[in-house]
């Protein structure tokens, strides 16, 4: 296991854009990079720039710490070694975004929005109207997974990120962790993106259909 002295092996500074190198943020990075695929990994430092591409673009206040911690650990839950037995991916990451933040010595309220920016990372309907560290996690998860937000992004600096940290490979590695955790936490994906991946590669595999919840008899 790495620890907090090695380097994450990220460049200083990505399109213009510092890299935070507080220790907090580093044992970030470097928990991360310990049980992710490189792909994986390069997803998340991606998020967390196209995250202050954006708050540059809408002119967005906030802590970049935060943002940084949250999009390094945004998928750690995805993993064996971050996983409980059925708590959602979302979850899992987001306890060990507040515990990092927590021992880096940032307030109960600053762990908190660290939080829930990893808990309603795609669900950006509703992140959007939360603190701005939330909405901006959403927004760069949304845009390096589908390119959401790139139409107000100078082209200049996105193609310096990508050059930086290259998406080659990303959609299958994605692919074959979603299928993993899928096929591991079945109880967890409900209603969820990943339900799409669990209906595809998992024999069998039954999604939930509310409507016809609320058409049998009532149980009262």
């Amino acid at each position: 296991m790495a620890t907090a002295d090695d380097d994450p092996n990220l460049p200083a500074t990505v399109a213009g854009v510092k890299i935070p190198d507080s220790y907090a943020a580093k044992q970030a990075a470097i928990q991360a990079q310990d049980v992710e695929a490189p792909a994986i990994f390069r997803h998340s430092a991606r998020s967390f720039v196209f995250a202050e591409l954006i708050s540059q673009a809408r002119g967005l206040k906030h802590d970049a710490e935060i943002v940084y911690i949250a999009a390094m650990l945004h998928d750690i839950g995805l993993s064996k070694e971050f996983a409980t037995p059925h708590q959602r991916f979302e979850i899992d990451g987001a306890d060990r975004t507040k515990q990092v933040l927590t021992a880096g010595g940032h307030s109960a309220t600053d762990a908190q929005v660290g939080w829930d920016a990893v808990v309603l990372h795609s669900i950006f309907s509703i992140a959007r109207f939360k603190e701005p560290e939330v909405f901006l996690l959403s927004a760069g998860v949304l845009t390096d997974v589908g390119g959401a937000f790139l139409q107000y992004l100078n082209k200049a600096q996105v193609a310096q990120l990508i050059a930086a940290l290259p998406r080659k490979g990303f959609n299958a590695a994605f692919l074959a962790v979603l299928t993993d955790y899928a096929r591991r936490k079945p109880d967890t994906v409900g209603g969820t993106f990943v339900e799409d991946i669990a209906a595809h590669t998992i024999p069998g595999y039954k999604r939930g259909d509310f409507y016809e919840a609320l058409i049998q008899p009532d149980q009262f």
